[in-house]
């Protein structure tokens, strides 16, 4: 056995500090269309005796359709930690994506009135990252308290690694 093979132990060991998802609220406008599509096609064969039964069969459809977009909205999970976010997508084949938080440069909380209407926000992050220059956390809950948490963990994060953001104005002619 080599001597001296053993790996430090970490400053500090990565923690959750918040985890969520988008809200189903931002499928209102979708479910309820869907619902009353579905519910003409079922209501046809009974209005009009001509049309054939087969017919109400196709309710189903926008029934279904309903259903991916629950499920596509479900499926998708932020996970804050002391160091990272991690999106985790995909329904059947899963992505997930870490972006370190010392390479956050801005974040941004907008509470649209529609979203605000439900205790839901949308928090806008801009990243040093490459292949995740922009991610949005879109209709999560409460999102002034996990704004504050992105907030303090980047700056910990920042002071931990001695990372700093420089900005470089281009030079007038």
């Amino acid at each position: 056995m080599p001597a001296n093979t053993t790996n430090p132990a970490p400053a500090s060991p990565e923690e959750i500090v918040w985890q969520g998802g988008p809200s189903q609220v931002t499928n209102l406008v979708r479910f309820l269309i869907d619902l009353v599509i579905a519910a003409v096609l079922l209501a046809i064969p009974f209005v009009f005796r001509s049309a054939p039964g087969w017919v109400a069969a196709l309710a189903v459809v926008p029934l279904a359709v309903a259903g991916f977009h629950w499920l596509r909205v479900r499926s998708l999970r932020f996970t804050l930690t002391t160091e990272r976010l991690r999106i985790e997508t995909g329904i059947l084949t899963r992505r997930t994506d870490d972006m370190e938080l010392y390479r956050v440069k801005d974040f941004t909380l907008t509470k649209p009135i529609a979203l605000r209407l439900f205790g839901l926000g949308d928090i806008t992050i801009n990243t040093s990252d490459h292949t995740t220059p922009r991610v949005t956390l879109h209709a999560v809950s409460n999102p002034s308290h996990v704004h504050d948490l992105i907030r303090a963990n980047v700056e910990r994060q920042r002071d931990r690694k001695r990372v700093r953001e420089v900005d470089f104005a281009p030079e007038s002619t």
